[in-house]
């Protein structure tokens, strides 16, 4: 399998690996050991988490916790197993943390209060994606086009994503509710 990670604002898309679900399952029980007493849930997100599918080769995990209020408690924690907290890329509903290899991006850590929007509308588009390999396609495509258009541009290449992202989020919404 290829190594993982990119640099930082680096777009650079590879075919699905296997292997990703591996590193995954291994990230996912060394974040459960070390905060085993504030997660409620750990998911695998991302295009990472899409059979399939390609992707940036770093892994997104995302944990549910009842609050954020005593997020800080986290900081050290995490640090311990080599993720550092970026405030600026943190939200009030979402925290963010990265791992890295020297200066190669290997992990991206979400944390968000469980059961809230926040935390569905990744689990949705994951689980959309999933089971419509059609709209996956689509996903991909539009993908590989922003990928040629920013490839030293994250911000804008993850902006132009989102509009997709929101649509397919409504869409699988309103199909749960009908």
């Amino acid at each position: 399998m290829r190594e993982i990670g990119l640099k930082r604002g680096i777009v650079k898309l590879f075919e699905y690996q296997k292997g990703w679900v591996s590193l995954y399952k291994a990230e996912h029980q060394q974040l459960k050991s070390a905060l085993n007493d504030f997660v409620s849930d750990i998911q695998h997100i991302g295009s990472t988490s899409v059979p399939g599918l390609c992707a940036k080769p770093i892994i997104d995990v995302m944990i549910g916790v009842k609050t954020l209020d005593n997020f800080v408690e986290y900081i050290d924690i995490l640090k311990r197993i080599g993720y550092e907290f970026r405030e600026y890329a943190s939200e009030p509903d979402r925290k963010f943390f990265l791992k890295r290899n020297n200066d190669i991006r290997t992990h991206h850590l979400h944390i968000v209060e469980i059961d809230t929007e926040e935390w569905s509308k990744h689990i949705i588009f994951r689980d959309y994606l999933i089971d419509h390999k059609d709209t996956s396609g689509e996903y991909a495509c539009l993908k590989y086009e922003l990928a040629r258009k920013f490839p030293k541009d994250r911000n804008n290449y993850t902006a132009e994503k989102s509009k997709f992202i929101k649509m397919i989020v409504d869409q699988a919404k309103k199909r749960l509710y009908e």
